[in-house]
């Protein structure tokens, strides 16, 4: 078995491991969003981002050294993730707040790197994509926020800002808030694995 086949190989065990974490997931009914689930979304995208730069590469060594990085920096978040306990007295909507967060960023900041690598071919090849790599990179100024950021910083930050002021007033104010929050950041997280997932396909 050559290093080619040992990398799809463990490609392919890290999605189903991803669906296993996913389906160990949906049976903890303390949160909507749990410690399996992050620990899914990471497998899945970095599998992806790996079959993506594998497949885009014709150098075997170069895919075995982005796999390499890839994987190094996985592994500190799958730890971080699987290891931390939550906190018993936690409210499920701002573990939730704080999962789909850092799922979030994690996707954000992939697509955009995706995007960094090769973003001509991507411009043409898939313009749809490039486009929302874009819109993501966008400066804006996102309420609660006194500062612009790229607009894919400025979702999960605004969200994390709602979400501690929530945590200290516990009002219903800010919990409509927080789940207005969470809608934009979960259904963009949604967009931004879709676009991963389709570009991972392109060559």
């Amino acid at each position: 078995m050559n290093l080619d086949q040992i990398a799809s190989l463990v490609r392919t065990c890290m999605k189903i491991l991803a669906g296993i974490f996913a389906a160990h997931g949906l049976t903890d009914t303390a949160s909507i969003v749990n410690a399996p689930d992050v620990i899914s979304a990471v497998l899945l995208i970095v599998s992806i981002i790996w079959s993506h730069y594998a497949h885009k590469s014709p150098d075997a060594s170069s895919g075995g050294g982005m796999a390499a990085l890839l994987l190094a920096l996985a592994l500190p978040s799958l730890l971080f993730t699987g290891c931390t306990s939550l906190d018993p007295g936690s409210r499920a909507v701002v573990v939730r707040a704080e999962q789909s967060i850092t799922v979030a960023n994690a996707t954000f900041d992939a697509a955009v790197h995706i995007d960094d690598a090769n973003t001509a071919f991507f411009r043409t090849n898939a313009p749809a994509f490039h486009r929302f790599c874009e819109w993501l990179r966008t400066p804006v100024l996102m309420v609660p926020l006194t500062n612009i950021y790229p607009r894919g910083i400025a979702i999960v930050s605004s969200a994390d800002a709602v979400k501690n002021a929530y945590k200290s007033t516990n009002s219903t104010n800010d919990y409509a808030l927080l789940i207005s929050s969470l809608a934009v950041v979960e259904s963009v997280t949604v967009e931004a694995q879709k676009f991963i997932t389709e570009t991972s396909t392109q060559k």
